[in-house]
């Protein structure tokens, strides 16, 4: 149970960091040499529909990680959320032509590893 919880809100993190991830892609930041320029980009990000999505994502995995904290311990939980880092390998690579080496994929063998031993032992 704690496993399918833990999936479901790494699941609603990496949907909340695409949302993210497009919206800067879209509007670019590099032109941010002040405080005013990073208050402009912010306000126009409020104001955009990309934030109301992530704002829902994110409040919807909020509410599923604090009914995740209700009922496991959090030394146990917490590592968990690393499952985010193994199910963001493929939306990067397909959205947004990010490079999987190697490494990367050890990796994910290493954070896969990790979570099993967590939910089958704990």
């Amino acid at each position: 149970m704690l496993l399918l919880n833990m999936l479901f809100v790494s699941s609603l993190l990496v949907i909340s960091n695409i949302i993210l991830k497009f919206y800067i892609s879209n509007n670019s930041i590099n032109d941010l040499s002040s405080l005013s320029d990073y208050w402009s980009y912010f306000q126009s990000f409020l104001l955009s529909y990309y934030f109301w999505i992530f704002l829902s994502v994110s409040l919807t995995s909020l509410l599923l990680w604090i009914k995740v904290l209700s009922k496991f311990e959090i030394s146990t939980a917490y590592p968990l959320i690393s499952i985010s880092y193994i199910l963001m390998l493929i939306p990067g690579y397909l959205l947004f032509n990010e490079n999987i080496n190697f490494l990367k994929i050890l990796g994910v063998i290493l954070i896969f590893c990790g979570v099993f031993v967590l939910s089958k032992f704990t």
